[in-house]
């Protein structure tokens, strides 16, 4: 009897050849077999349950000989179990950085183009990335190089006989420095890093690292235009040079192996040995049949182009979308962006335009300040995770605006100084929005800060009315919402007001990108503005959430949380920082909005809204590791640490910065800390607390009282102990400059910040960026009601309620050794160090283009509004067999997708309950890998 969870191995000592015959029959059939399969399918839905299980796969072992005389200090590599196309990652293969370093954007080239994730070819969102496979020789063998290990690959479940495999070669030269890539060559979808100008192209080598890679295989000189042979060695291979592209790299030769499923031998059963560089070798003939193939796809595509630039040059152009072509000699003017506007001259007779952004916020993510002595006005980006970025891939890809509101230092006076201000922020490509004062503060310090603040922060309405936050109830109720009907109609009117402005700027299949609870409605007015004029949605919505998202008894209980929970579901995508906040969101639409959520292909989550699917994703998006970099090079920060550290002495530094408001649980950690100085009374002479307090001042009353209870224990602990136990300061607003910060964490041995409640806070990963090596390990303690608990798995976490905990972990953190700290620095490090805001921007327009493919392959879905619901295998990226492929990547992309085998529910069932005992491991987007 057949395990179907049996993974069948065989081990192929010699290389096998491929069958000439076998590759044209197995063409020849493909459209039969793919028909029969569809039928046996069929027919095998009415099978009995009892029926035989199923063989899913078989894991084959390859090693492959390879004749290559290569320059002294060069070694011969080959590729592991896929090849990279268009599909095989949704994006830069991050995950893989440790294994290739940060040279992957040309040697390894994988997908950038949005556009090109939406195409049919595409891949599940599964990383088939692979690293290649070290390959060795020794004198007597000379110039035949071997694999030192097996490449080990996946035979899906198939009924067809045989499989094949494709691989390349490339040479490689240890500690190799290239530094001509040829930036002009690059294309606006294929924009590398600034960082990576100075580029060292690298594939992984067991155990040492980076290694540049030298050349490719291509013998039939496919890169003979743009890299001509420079020395023997390139006569015959692709190396990297001026001109190449990552398009270049997807579309080089490849060899074939072909597999006997049934025996995983070849069939021929000869031994193989290729000649790096030889187009004569067998193994090149299946590319040479389908390299014809896609020259024939492509000249009757270039027809069809040619027919549809003719139509299009006689026309009005209408709003182009992303990826279309302006055809026509004449300068392209570009849309008109409050003011924002220029001229573009097309370098051919069509230029590719691309896709507009929009982030919206409430707050630009500028600083905008005035010159006292000359009166002019300066812009500059702020610390911001919405800030533009030099260098960004992402902003390379899109024609990217902010919109928003602005506040200046001094205030904007007149009409005169606001259309200055216009001006240098439309240099920025930034169009501020400028509100009524009054209808500004009332939706802002009213609504947004006392009522929707704490309430998202799971403050109990009953709470809310008694704690003193809320304006005098004149008579009234203390939990009449209706006093605060002024407030909510500014909040209205603002999300109106936004909406008019970015209905006036947007086109077809724009994005706009909606930030944070200040502007909950306007996805709701966007698309009601586009269904009345244009009868369907015209640009696609993400509505993100940077502060968490409350359980369902407490959204309730506010009387426009209905309203705004239905504002939020008129997004594409609803993004969230953790877990916890997004599970709060679909109990609330549940028990609110009687919504059910399903489970989509990848592992994505989908809530169905008036006949859409709207995805509800999670994603974390740490510090921006150049800028940090940059600051820590200033005098500043090295001079205030060296005070701090000369202050305090001999005594080991608590440090603390935190918001003067109550759910940053200041009060609780400071009787924390005066409990450890009771309980533990050697500490009193080795260590100090650096508390510094900010007051924003966007919550006036809760600061007042938050404060002078902060005094109030400051002074009873420095009566207790000593004045020199604590070093307590308020500042006012709502941070403090990078460098005063970074001074402040690296002077200090451990950081406590233990919130009551609280979103994504990004001071904890500025603290363990700061004590990265070679410095000293610091110790983070986190509140476990806080986001970032969820995401530093190397942080101490806390229950700031629980006094007895929080004394424990301060006398752990104290008394830790070197290498606990060095072991806790280590678990987050890498996502610290690794996980800038463009990644978590890529992230998001990843799941909204999940959100479109999902929409436009199941325009019924809202009829199967089930959680339980089986998604389709790979429903999220289409194949259509009957669109020509034009190129060897969109070819590679296409057998991947093909060899991609679905779970077998029903023998997954028959072994579950013939079994006993069972192993169930869950995985999450390649965590496992």
């Amino acid at each position: 009897e057949v395990n179907p969870f049996k993974l069948y191995c065989h081990s192929a000592k010699q290389i096998m050849e491929i069958s000439t015959e076998d590759m044209d029959m197995q063409d020849a059939r493909m459209e039969e077999d793919d028909l029969e399969e569809d039928a046996i399918e069929e027919d095998d839905d009415d099978d009995e349950d009892d029926s035989p299980a199923v063989l899913t796969g078989r894991c084959v072992r390859l090693h492959f000989r390879c004749q290559a005389q290569l320059p002294m200090g060069s070694f011969l590599r080959v590729t592991g179990s896929s090849l990279w196309a268009p599909g095989t990652s949704v994006a830069d293969p991050a995950d893989a950085s440790v294994s290739v370093g940060r040279a992957e954007a040309s040697a390894f080239p994988v997908l950038h183009d949005e556009s090109e994730a939406t195409s049919d070819h595409a891949m599940p969102h599964q990383s088939l990335y692979s690293s290649s496979v070290e390959m060795v020789t020794t004198p007597e063998e000379y110039p035949v190089w071997r694999t030192r290990t097996p490449v080990v690959v996946v035979i899906p479940h198939s009924r067809k006989s045989v499989y094949h495999h494709y691989y390349r070669y490339l040479v490689v030269s240890p500690g190799g420095h290239l530094t001509n890539l040829d930036p002009s060559a690059i294309t606006e979808e294929e924009a590398v890093d600034d960082m990576d100008q100075d580029m060292i192209i690298s594939t992984s080598q067991e155990g040492l690292g980076s290694t540049a890679v030298l050349e490719w295989e291509d013998p039939f000189q496919t890169l003979a235009h743009k890299n001509p042979p420079t020395s023997a060695l390139s006569l015959a291979s692709a190396s990297i040079a001026q001109g190449t592209t990552k398009t270049d790299y997807r579309n080089l030769p490849y060899r074939t192996v072909a597999i006997n499923i049934r025996s995983a031998l070849s069939p021929s059963g000869s031994d193989q040995l290729d000649v790096y560089g030889s187009s004569e070798d067998s193994t090149f003939q299946q590319y040479l049949i389908r390299e014809a193939i896609h020259q024939e796809n492509r000249r009757k595509k270039m027809v069809n182009q040619m027919s549809i630039s003719d139509v299009m040059s006689t026309d009005e152009p209408a709003a182009v979308g992303s990826g279309e072509l302006l055809g026509g000699d004449s300068n392209v003017v570009m849309m008109s962006k409050e003011g924002i506007t220029g001229t573009e001259t097309p370098k051919s007779t069509s230029l590719y335009r691309p896709q507009t952004i929009f982030f919206v916020c409430f707050h630009l993510p500028v600083v905008v300040v005035q010159n006292p002595t000359t009166k002019e006005w300066r812009a500059s980006w702020s610390e911001s995770i919405l800030a533009k970025t030099e260098g960004s891939t992402v902003l390379a890809q899109y024609d990217a605006y902010w919109v928003g509101t602005v506040s200046t230092n001094p205030p904007l006076q007149n009409e005169e100084e606001k259309e200055k201000v216009r001006t240098i922020l439309g240099e920025m490509k930034c169009i501020p929005i400028f509100l009524d004062q009054k209808v500004r503060e009332a939706h802002y310090y009213g609504f947004c800060k006392q009522v929707l603040w704490p309430a998202f922060h799971n403050i109990d309405l009953l709470d809310l009315s008694t704690c003193g936050w809320l304006p005098e109830p004149d008579g009234a109720c203390d939990w009449d919402q209706s006093r605060l009907d002024n407030w909510w109609d500014s909040y209205r009117l603002v999300n109106q007001e936004f909406c008019k402005v970015m209905a006036e700027l947007s086109d077809e299949n724009d994005i706009m990108w909606i930030h944070d609870y200040h502007l909950s409605l306007l996805a709701e007015y966007l698309t009601t503005y586009e269904m009345e004029n244009y009868g369907k949605r015209t640009t696609r919505k993400v509505f993100f959430l940077h502060i968490p998202f409350p359980t369902s008894q407490i959204f309730r209980e506010l009387d426009c949380g209905q309203i705004i929970l239905q504002g939020m579901l008129h997004a594409d995508v609803v993004g969230f920082h953790a877990f916890d906040h997004a599970r709060h969101f679909l109990n609330a639409a549940k028990r609110i909005l009687g919504l059910n959520y399903e489970s989509l292909v990848g592992g994505l989550i989908g809530v169905n809204f008036q006949g859409q699917t709207v995805l509800v994703s999670m994603s974390n998006v740490s510090i921006e590791p150049r800028l940090v970099d940059a600051t820590l090079m200033l005098p500043s920060v090295h001079s205030n640490e060296a005070d701090l550290k000369k202050k305090h002495q001999g005594r080991s530094i608590l440090g603390s910065l935190d918001i003067g408001q109550r759910l940053s649980g200041v009060s609780l950690k400071l009787l924390a800390y005066e409990r450890l100085l009771h309980d533990y009374p050697l500490w009193k002479s080795k260590v100090v607390m650096v508390q510094r307090l900010l007051r924003p001042g966007s919550r006036v009353k809760d600061e007042e009282v938050t404060t002078r209870e902060v005094r109030f224990l400051v002074q009873r602990i420095q009566e207790k102990f000593g004045p020199e136990v604590i070093d307590y300061q308020e500042l006012n607003g709502s941070t403090i400059p990078l460098d005063q910060r970074l001074a402040l964490w690296k002077a200090t041995d451990i950081l406590a910040c233990t919130p009551i409640r609280e979103g994504l806070n990004h001071w904890p990963m500025e603290y363990i960026y700061a004590h990265k090596e070679p410095e000293r390990p610091g110790v983070v303690i986190t509140s476990e009601f806080s986001a970032i608990s969820s995401i530093l798995n190397g942080a101490l976490r806390v229950n700031p309620y629980d006094i007895k905990m929080m004394i424990t972990i301060f006398d752990k953190a104290l008394s830790m050794d070197m290498q606990e700290r060095e072991g806790r620095r280590y678990r987050d490090i890498e996502f610290v160090s690794s996980s800038p805001s463009e990644n978590w921007v890529k992230n998001v327009l990843r799941d909204l283009r999940d959100a479109a493919i999902h929409r436009r392959n199941n325009p019924n879905s809202s009829e199967s509004n089930s959680q339980s619901q089986t998604p389709t295998p790979g429903a999220m990226t289409p194949l259509r067999k009957e669109e020509p492929v034009d190129s060897t990547s969109a070819f590679l992309a296409r057998e991947a997708n093909l060899s991609f085998a679905p779970l077998n529910i029903r023998a997954l069932k028959k072994a579950y309950d013939s079994s006993q005992r069972r192993v169930i491991i869950t995985d999450f987007n390649g965590t496992i890998v």
